[in-house]
């Protein structure tokens, strides 16, 4: 996608500045000394500033990435945080919220993929009691999987 934008891009620019030296360096573009046409000056600013968000990846492409709830049933416990591959296993992890029925549940972005988790209850690794798929970790234990589709 991303190239053919930039393809596209540059055909449209060779089409309107048949005759206009463009050089791109970077994400700045210089030009030689001619003079355009007003037109010809906003066709072009138009094709690079898009030509520039995609290449920064603020591409209005849809994104694959949803957002994935995770919860867990402690209604004792002070406090809950989820961690997995997702957050490189950091044990400061992703903070949950308790609800009035003592429900701890918080949403993450993911992309389509397996990912593996563990939620820490108070200081405690825990896995997710509520999802049988499970797999065995390096430390001779195992891990919750959560399957993320398309």
């Amino acid at each position: 996608m991303f190239y053919k934008i930039i393809k596209r891009g540059r055909e449209v620019i060779n089409k309107v500045i048949r005759l206009q030296k463009v050089t791109m360096v970077g994400k700045e573009v210089k030009m030689g000394v001619r003079k355009m046409g007003a037109r010809k000056r906003e066709v072009k600013r138009r094709v690079l500033k898009k030509a520039i968000k995609v290449k920064r990846g603020n591409s209005r492409v849809k994104s694959r990435q949803k957002m994935v709830e995770f919860e867990l049933v402690a209604p004792t416990a002070n406090k809950v945080l989820l961690t997995g591959d997702f957050n490189s296993w950091s044990i400061e992890g992703i903070a949950m919220k308790k609800n009035s029925k003592g429900t701890w549940k918080t949403k993450v972005s993911l992309g389509p993929g397996r990912y593996e988790y563990k939620f820490i209850v108070d200081g405690e690794w825990w896995n997710d009691p509520a999802n049988s798929n499970m797999v065995p970790n390096i430390y001779g234990g195992v891990n919750s999987v959560k399957e993320v589709g398309v």
